[in-house]
């Protein structure tokens, strides 16, 4: 039986800070490969193992169902799997939908609730767009493009930007009143010419509307018992705002919070964990990520996460895990020559050391730069053809091939097959992948002249 590690084990310098922090709000600025689920885990461990504290009273947010499992199994392995069991390891839904599930009623959530579907939302959607037309606060000329469909899918895009931002909907009509008085000011004292006004207003009349439409829209779905995703996270801060009750509990429940991909958070997690570990209490909160990088804009994370962390928990320690256990010397030069150009950096002093002994690293990172998306599986199997005749006997595992998209992987990987290199792809091929369904479309492609390397597919095929 093996015996469990101790919660200090195996760390540097750093991490040992980081984990070992005890005074308040913490960010720890962790790039890849400098070990932060090891800070997460042994924090975790930490407060167990040293401090007594109850596991139940921790929670660990991380952002997928995959990473929560994989957390949990470390922290088991480290500290055993009772206890593990004990702490709440999962995502920022999950935690939200268990404080729901307990809390709900006390803001009118009814018992029975369902997630909507794309159908039921633009129902609701009508039938607010309705109400808020018979109040008055439809412009007539925003029916114009398409009528009531079209302003209650512009109206649902108004809606999931406010909710992602954490904006209720009397905020969004107290805002939207607001910049309507803005507007007559600046029209007023001639700052702005006729066109900028003009646009404002055709802008701060949509968002009237579109909050007219969200009044209705929440109160309409919820009165069915019908949620959307993002209620698990809106829902949730409801519940600690308005419920003294219910945020007595749950602040005594929950007295130890740590964050993974902290970077990734939007404007409602944000607010989410502010209520969770509001800064006036000096709570435990641990907030782990990578300041320098920002990917998930597309679905409203914010690239200045750490900067709000700072002004919200105001005097928070900040950790920088500064080596790194995973990439060559010449990889990480590369990546902080890339960022050391960006304009507006979290803690711009930051370097990354290799920590990490390669035998046959390369001395400097190619790059290569194609006419098109076409020639990109053909130049990449170029080079791996030519690395493969430099190096004899080179294994053909140790070469892997990472790309934006899994269409752009499936691609690159059909012109290395057609090269003569054998590919494992890491994901499952669909049924546009079959042999089959692409030599179909080779001919389509051919015939219509379409570009792409359908021919090499043609004339390789028997």
């Amino acid at each position: 039986m093996t015996s469990k590690a101790h919660w200090s084990e195996g760390l540097n310098s750093a991490q040992h800070e980081a984990v070992s922090h005890d005074r308040g709000p913490v960010a720890v600025l962790a790039g890849p490969g400098t070990g932060k689920t090891r800070v997460i885990t042994h924090r975790i461990a930490r407060l167990i193992e040293r401090d007594g504290v109850r596991p139940e009273s921790i929670a660990a947010v991380t952002f997928t169902v995959k990473a929560a499992e994989e957390m949990q199994e470390r922290l088991g392995a480290l500290i055993g799997q009772s206890p593990a069991s004990r702490v709440s390891v999962g995502t920022f839904h999950s935690l939200g939908r268990r404080i729901l599930h307990k809390w709900g009623d006390t803001i009118g959530v009814p018992g029975l609730t369902d997630l909507m579907d794309s159908v039921q939302r633009k129902r609701m959607l009508r039938e607010a767009a309705r109400l808020a037309i018979d109040e008055g606060h439809v412009p007539s000329v925003l029916l114009a493009g398409g009528g009531i469909e079209a302003l209650g899918e512009r109206a649902w895009a108004w809606i999931e930007f406010l909710r992602t931002s954490a904006v209720f909907a009397d905020e969004s009509m107290k805002l939207a009143t607001k910049w309507m008085e803005l507007i007559e000011e600046r029209a007023e004292s001639g700052e702005w010419d006729d066109e900028r006004i003009a646009a404002e207003r055709t802008n701060a009349e949509e968002l009237t509307a579109s909050s007219a439409i969200y009044t209705h829209f929440e109160r309409i779905r919820l009165e069915r018992g019908l949620l959307s995703f993002d209620d698990y996270i809106m829902l949730p801060i409801r519940v600690l705002r308005e419920s003294e009750r219910a945020r007595a509990v749950i602040h005594d429940e929950v007295r130890h919070v740590v964050v993974d991909e902290f970077q990734d958070v939007n404007g409602a997690q944000l607010a989410f964990l502010r209520e969770l570990s509001p800064p006036r209490m000096e709570r435990d909160i641990c907030v782990v990520g990578d300041d320098d990088q920002a990917i998930y804009g597309f679905r409203g994370s914010d690239d200045r996460a750490f900067q709000h962390f700072a002004e919200i928990w105001q005097g928070a320690e900040v950790v920088t895990l500064s080596e790194n256990y995973r990439s060559s010397e010449a990889v990480l030069a590369t990546a902080q020559r890339v960022i050391a150009a960006a304009h507006d950096r979290f803690e711009p002093e930051k370097e990354i050391l290799a920590r990490r002994d390669f035998d046959d690293a390369p001395s400097q990172v190619e790059a290569v730069h194609v006419a098109g998306n076409a020639e990109e599986g053909v130049t990449i199997a170029a080079m791996i053809l030519e690395d493969l005749a430099a190096n004899d006997g080179r294994d053909l595992a140790r070469i892997a091939v990472i790309g934006r998209s899994h269409n752009t992987v499936s691609d690159i990987g059909r012109a290395m097959e057609l090269e003569g290199i054998p590919v494992d792809f890491s994901q499952t091929k669909r049924f546009e992948e079959d042999d089959a369904v692409l030599d179909v479309k080779a001919w389509i492609g051919l015939v219509t002249g379409w570009p792409g390397s359908w021919v090499m597919r043609l004339l390789v095929r028997p």
